[in-house]
């Protein structure tokens, strides 16, 4: 007949934490850490379908989840070397991050010009899954990359090839367009013709930092020029010529959204 201690130490043998139940574990552990990383590259980075808008489209969309980042990439590096490369993802993403912010430490008078937060800057490369224009704008500044990004009525441009020096907008060949979806995606095909008439039609927001000047800095005519470039109504709903404040008001609506 077993004793009580006996009992007791069987019943709570299930809990205990001995050398051979510790090992199981541990081999248990480093199954499941060997075994996730592929799950999560066949079903979140190797995706064909996610890879291009459509085959007759003439926008490519990075499949990858910050598409600004990739279309920067892609027009740094070039389709064939980023389709060679899309089951290294996030390591690319994360290297290039990190090797920008090692080369903005050597070109600091540039950064500087670019009135932009170093810290900022770091910290956004660094942390942010997604960049901003700010980010872009000095990605471009340190990768000497020009481009174009429109955005609705309104596009940007950041012109910093020093293989081309005094370029002008109409011979910039790298567009990124923002789609009605939020979206990122370059233009694959772009002609002098079609830069030309974008700049006869959208408005060029000059700086990134401060998309739009202070009230006082613009005239009524000017205000209606701009609502009309954006498709933004210069008269209220019962026909009324809106005031400058509601046109400026109108402008800025637009330009921040």
């Amino acid at each position: 007949m077993e004793n009580i201690t006996d009992i007791n130490l069987k019943q709570l043998e299930q809990f205990m934490f001995h050398t051979e139940k510790i090992k199981k574990m541990s081999n248990n552990f480093l199954q499941i850490k060997e075994v996730a990383p592929h799950k999560i590259v066949k079903t979140k980075e190797l995706t064909p379908k996610n890879n291009v808008v459509s085959e007759s489209s003439n926008f490519f969309v990075p499949f990858q989840k910050d598409k600004l980042f990739w279309c920067f990439y892609v027009i740094l590096f070039g389709m064939e070397v980023y389709e060679s490369n899309l089951s290294h993802s996030f390591t690319i993403e994360r290297k290039l991050r990190i090797e920008s912010i090692e080369k903005m430490g050597t070109m600091s008078q540039k950064i500087k010009e670019t009135k932009i937060k170093r810290a900022d800057l770091e910290n956004e490369l660094l942390s942010n899954n997604d960049i901003s224009l700010k980010s872009l704008y000095a990605l471009c500044v340190i990768h000497s990359i020009s481009l174009i990004i429109i955005s609705g009525k309104k596009y940007y441009v950041f012109d910093f090839d020093s293989t081309a020096p005094n370029s002008d907008k109409c011979k910039i060949k790298n567009i990124i367009y923002k789609q009605p979806n939020g979206d990122f995606s370059i233009c694959k095909s772009v002609s002098p013709d079609y830069i030309s008439n974008l700049v006869d039609s959208l408005y060029l927001i000059e700086n990134v930092n401060k998309p739009i000047k202070p009230p006082s800095a613009y005239l009524l005519t000017d205000l209606k020029e701009l609502c009309n470039k954006m498709d933004i109504p210069t008269t209220d709903a019962n026909g009324k010529q809106k005031t400058k404040n509601k046109l400026y008001e109108d402008v800025l609506l637009f330009i921040v959204s």
